[in-house]
């Protein structure tokens, strides 16, 4: 078999493993119609982005939602109170945290306050303390534009830029929502490189390697793959012990028996 027919035997089994997730409000649905964020919603999206790192999404976006609206409100901008703030007051706060634990996690915890600080003088300085502007009147045909904003921030690292920019642009239609799948490329997570490679797309885990391998199918919808692909690596193709009697993409896998 060849590895085009291979590839869109792949292509076919994530897509239809997609429809089926989405008919059980499961996946995220794209849309065309652009909505509004509030500044107060902005700061929380921003702030969730920046915690998705080494700890659960739920309670990222959880404790960026608590971080926006509970500290940093003397002025009426969070992110010049917090520019403002000594970084040791910007260090308690972020101890205090959220759920009786620190805001962020891991090796996360220790460089998020140095990070939150930069990353608010840098909305201050290129976004006029408004991070709206990181998205706001992005044109369709300049929606990498998004990605390659947020890659500048300060512990927005590839995997989170792409992250952003897909729920903006997928979920709240931001640079043309759903008119711009072709346009948007798979974000390279552990979840993503692991069955990508575990799949046959890519012959390595590296980042660089599964970016490559991905851009060479030409999907239709390269950000829905990527949900594909993220969503199996969480569910199914584990690190080890993975679930692959009841996983989706059982049939076109190429290990499908790794224990």
């Amino acid at each position: 078999m060849s590895k085009i027919s291979t590839s869109r035997k792949i292509e076919s089994a994530a897509m239809s493993h997609y429809r089926q997730q989405i008919k059980d409000g499961w996946a995220p649905e794209w849309s065309n119609d652009r909505k509004c964020f509030t500044r107060t919603e902005a700061n929380e999206f921003f702030l969730g982005v920046m915690l998705d790192m080494t700890q659960p999404a739920a309670r990222a976006w959880c404790a960026g939602s608590h971080l926006a609206n509970n500290y940093f409100n003397q002025t009426g901008n969070f992110w010049n109170d917090v520019a403002s703030a000594h970084l040791n007051t910007i260090r308690k706060i972020c101890k205090t945290g959220y759920d009786g634990k620190a805001y962020a996690a891991g090796w996360h915890v220790n460089k998020f306050p140095k990070r939150l600080k930069e990353n608010a003088e840098m909305i201050i300085s290129k976004y006029e303390s408004d991070v709206r502007n990181i998205w706001n009147y992005v044109h369709p045909e300049n929606v990498h534009v998004i990605y390659e904003r947020f890659l500048e921030f300060s512990g927005i690292g590839e995997a989170l830029a792409r992250m952003a920019q897909f729920i903006l642009v997928r979920e709240y239609g931001i640079a043309g929502g759903a008119k711009n799948k072709r346009l948007m490329k798979v974000k390279p997570d552990v979840h993503v490189c692991r069955v990508s490679f575990r799949l046959g797309v890519s012959k390595s885990k590296a980042v660089g390697a599964v970016d490559k391998a991905i851009g060479q199918l030409k999907l239709k919808s390269p950000a829905d793959f990527d949900w594909v692909l993220f969503d199996v690596g969480k569910r199914y193709c584990r690190p080890s012990q993975p679930k692959c009697p009841d996983c989706p993409l059982n049939k076109v896998c190429q290990q499908h028996s790794i224990s």
